[in-house]
């Protein structure tokens, strides 16, 4: 019921987030990038949406193997994991997306 909405916009972000965190334990990659999309969806606050990308950047560099889509998620992060580590993630994104080109 907290992912149909309704309520405060960060209920409904950590529901999803949840229901993402179980369909990735499940094995489920597409459950997983269904449930965060749907979570950075509904978040409106600029922490939590930079929370949710990070997710997403994860999801796409480590499971989906999508470097591209992770390079454009891990461009928002910084609010959630700092400057110095985005810059980081941004940093080895380029240089293995430069590798495959």
């Amino acid at each position: 019921a907290a992912a149909r909405g309704g309520g405060a916009s960060s209920c409904t972000v950590e529901a999803w987030l949840l229901m993402g965190r179980m369909a990735r334990r499940a094995g489920d990659i597409d459950g997983e990038e269904q449930a965060l999309l749907s979570a950075l969806a509904a978040a409106e606050d600029g922490a939590l949406r930079a929370a949710v990308r990070l997710s997403l950047a994860k999801l796409y560099e480590h499971r989906r193997r999508d470097l591209q889509s992770a390079l454009e998620h891990a461009a928002e992060t910084a609010l959630a994991e700092g400057d110095e580590a985005a810059d980081r993630r941004i940093a080895r994104l380029r240089r293995r997306l430069a590798r495959l080109s």
